[in-house]
């Protein structure tokens, strides 16, 4: 039976869940970073011819029935056939299994890779999922508030009862009547009824603050605030769950032309989360010897007793290992005797701490070193 085919243009979270989930092989992968700029397009498109021969030569070797072979070979065909130019793409994925098949751009630079085994390579996969977890954010304004939910550097408005939110200043003020001369009695109801109108800015900064808070149900929802320093330090001040603040882009923004703030937004979320990754990486430092393991061996091997809470790994890390029969620990060498070739030993450890609920953090190339790229932190 031949797999269902999705394209994703533009990164498609039902075809990448499922990808993920795919375990039956052959499961062929092949990432290819693209050359820039787009004008170089003919010599992508033969990148990718000559990536798809070396994995038909790959499938050729897999221990596999004629019939599937034939079957996965020609949805290969089918499926690079429908990729005429990469736009604008960093770099670009091509997944082909008797189950589930797809091609996948992602906005980032992987490692070139031809694979076929039992289950697809995951690593990018995994790591564009968590790029592209999603955030909220809120823009402030003295007329209004809106609220959007984004991905990446893409915002997408949420309108609802509660927004887009009108502060409105209905109130009627009342000039007072007593004052030594009509010059001073002027100046206290200007200075009066500018104070009132911070008071009730801010009660209506509050009440939005509230609003959305009532969107961020879970805990892992971030947000980001939007807006003139002083309204966003009120927001800040009044939000319910101020850990889940990512950060403020502290200035007047348009309403009209707020999505031309979208790249300031979303590199305030990246340079959080970068800071969430060293403070884990310091937790990960003073955690006792009992706690944690270091460097793809220790690692894979607390991984497999499904010991893992979370897996901190460089995301460029590769190791090819090896499983004498009967041995519980892999080897970075070829052993005597018969073994199980594990083509990517991080990727096979990703899947493994995944599969029994734990979290995987990627981090920068080096920021692992004193544990050779490779760390987990263990729930018990």
């Amino acid at each position: 039976m031949n797999a269902e085919i999705m394209i994703s243009k533009a990164p498609n979270d039902e075809l990448v869940a499922r990808l993920l989930e795919a375990q039956e092989g052959p499961c062929v992968s092949i990432l290819l970073p693209l050359l820039q700029p787009a004008r170089m397009q003919k010599q992508n498109i033969n990148l990718l011819t000559k990536s798809v021969k070396r994995v038909k030569s790959a499938l050729s070797a897999y221990r596999t029935t004629e019939k599937v072979r034939l079957n996965i070979e020609k949805q290969l065909d089918e499926l690079t056939g429908t990729i005429e130019s990469t736009g604008s793409a960093r770099s670009i994925g091509i997944f082909v299994s008797t189950a589930v098949s797809g091609v996948v751009e992602f906005p980032f630079e992987v490692n070139e890779i031809t694979l076929v085994a039992g289950s697809f390579e995951t690593r990018d996969l995994w790591y564009l999922k968590e790029y592209r977890r999603p955030y909220y954010t809120v823009m402030l304004g003295k007329n209004g508030a809106r609220l959007f939910m984004g991905i990446a550097d893409s915002l997408e408005e949420i309108r609802n009862d509660s927004f887009p939110a009108s502060f409105e200043d209905d109130y009627e003020y009342q000039r007072s009547s007593i004052g030594s001369s009509h010059g001073y009695g002027m100046k206290g109801f200007e200075k009066d009824k500018g104070a009132m109108q911070d008071t009730r800015l801010k009660d209506q900064i509050r009440s939005t603050a509230r609003d959305v808070a009532s969107h961020l149900k879970t805990a892992s929802d971030e947000l980001v605030v939007a807006g003139p320093v002083k309204l966003a330090k009120d927001f800040v001040n009044a939000f319910p769950a101020p850990e889940k603040v990512l950060g403020s882009v502290g200035r007047a923004i348009s309403q009209k032309d707020f999505l031309s703030d979208a790249p300031a937004i979303w590199q305030t979320v990246q340079n959080s989360r970068s800071m969430k990754v060293a403070k884990l990486i310091g937790e990960l430092d003073n955690l006792g010897l009992n706690y944690k393991a270091g460097g793809i061996r220790d690692v894979w091997k607390a991984a497999t007793e499904g010991r893992g809470r979370v897996l901190l790994v460089e995301k460029d890390l590769r190791a090819r290992a090896y499983l004498p029969d009967g041995a519980q620990e892999i080897r970075l060498r070829p052993p005597r005797g018969r073994y199980l070739l594990i083509a990517d030993a991080v990727d096979d450890v990703i899947e493994k701490v995944k599969g029994k609920g734990g979290d995987v953090v990627f981090v920068e190339p080096r920021q692992l070193r004193k544990f050779e790229g490779i760390a987990l932190m263990f729930r018990y």
